[in-house]
């Protein structure tokens, strides 16, 4: 699948989601939960963030914060030899939308002429491109 197709189909899934997310919103501020607003006004958040970086311009800065979204505070970043590993913290819960993590840490690694070398939920190693 080419970068451009890739993209587009990532863009699109992302999009449903938000789509999904704004009308749980919607749902919340209806019935008055404060709770269920502020959980999914992050959700929002999360997914037009993940949505406006897939269809963003290219370059590392990108691909660390997919990876610092997905992997939450306190993840441990190690650099070496040009591969950056980063590892949640014990407990952490990724979010739940998948989209947010492998298939747009991949498409945007590629983008800024590196590569993803692996991926699990709870660590990704990513080749960095230059810049």
């Amino acid at each position: 699948m080419s970068s451009d197709s890739e993209r587009s189909a990532l863009a699109a899934r992302l999009e449903h989601r938000l789509q999904s997310s704004l009308l749980l919103l919607r749902e919340a501020v209806l019935r008055e939960d404060l709770a269920g607003v502020a959980e999914q006004a992050d959700e929002v958040s999360r997914r037009a963030r993940g949505l406006a970086a897939a269809a963003g311009a290219g370059g590392v800065d990108p691909v660390r914060e997919a990876l610092a979204e997905w992997m939450g505070p306190g993840a441990r970043w190690t650099e070496l030899e040009g591969e950056l590993t980063v590892e949640a913290i014990g407990g952490h819960e990724p979010p739940e939308v998948a989209e947010l993590g492998e298939p747009l840490v991949r498409l945007l690694a590629v983008e800024a002429g590196g590569e993803l070398v692996s991926w699990s939920p709870l660590r990704a190693v990513v080749r960095l491109g230059p810049g």
